[in-house]
């Protein structure tokens, strides 16, 4: 028993290595630098996870379930923001699994889409309490709304990382100071100060023209 304890112990000491790895580096990072920042042999990594993408396989199920549980976080809290910045602030695995993600969101496919699926999830439910809190208006079409929101979030953050070229803790921790502020004030107090836009594109929808119909 105590052998299989080691074993498993092993196996996430090189899968939380990797998603270090594949943060920093991108996923061309090589099995000997993982297994190096690992401090095991190319074997021990073959022994549990049979080849790069056995590994890789096994670091996005990581990352996928870390940022549900941050998001289960925020939802289960009065204030989900300061939520947010103290689990970061007590969980040191989440700085480089949020680097990981922007990696496989820059990628693209699968596990790019199941990032955007299960943010989305997340975050409709954590909209759908504020409205029913009163803490949110509400939203002709709430899951609409969400997606939209990861979308700008993810995508405003990874063209951050893009344009400076720096994969690194503190170019998340630069993109929080630069976004944060204008975020909360651009959803706290709006933009638009009167509905002249949403009402123009509305009734175009509601003509058909939104979906290219005659």
């Amino acid at each position: 028993m105590r052998i299989a304890d080691e074993d498993i112990t092993s196996a996430a000491r090189i899968r939380d290595a990797a998603v270090r790895c594949f943060a920093r580096a991108g996923f061309d990072a090589s099995l000997r630098t993982i297994a190096d920042e690992a401090g095991v042999s190319l074997g021990l990594i073959r022994h549990h996870f049979g080849s790069k993408e056995g590994l890789r396989a096994a670091c996005d199920e990581r990352v996928l379930w870390l940022m549900d549980d941050l998001g289960r976080t925020k939802a289960q809290s009065p204030s989900p923001i300061d939520a947010a910045f103290a689990a970061m602030a007590d969980r040191p695995e989440l700085e480089p699994a949020v680097l990981y993600l922007m990696r496989g969101l820059a990628a693209g496919g699968q596990f790019s889409a199941a990032v955007v699926d299960q943010m989305t999830a997340s975050l409709e439910e954590y909209l759908e309490k504020g409205v029913a809190d009163g803490s949110i208006r509400p939203s002709g079409d709430n899951r609409a709304r969400a997606r939209y929101l990861v979308l700008s979030g993810v995508g405003g953050m990874l063209l951050h990382f893009m344009q400076s070229g720096d994969w690194s803790e503190r170019a998340w921790r630069d993109f929080s100071a630069l976004s944060t502020r204008p975020s909360l004030e651009l959803y706290t107090q709006g933009l638009l100060a009167t509905s002249d836009f949403l009402d123009a594109y509305t009734a175009l929808s509601s003509d058909g023209v939104e979906g290219g119909d005659a």
